[in-house]
């Protein structure tokens, strides 16, 4: 429940620096293609987490 309260509080905050960010240096495009290697890693780290518990 502490993991998720944390990024449920976080996650707003963090989103709109970052979308401001990126829009006002690169444009708005970037945004999504800026967040590819977060996924990626996120998905990872899910996976062998995963595996981890088995």
């Amino acid at each position: 429940m502490g993991y998720g309260a944390l990024v449920s509080a976080t996650a707003p905050a963090l989103g709109l620096t970052y979308g401001g960010i990126v829009n006002q240096t690169l444009g708005w495009r970037y945004i999504f293609v800026l967040l590819v290697p977060v996924l990626i890693i996120t998905l990872i780290s899910i996976r062998l987490y995963s595996l981890q518990e088995l």
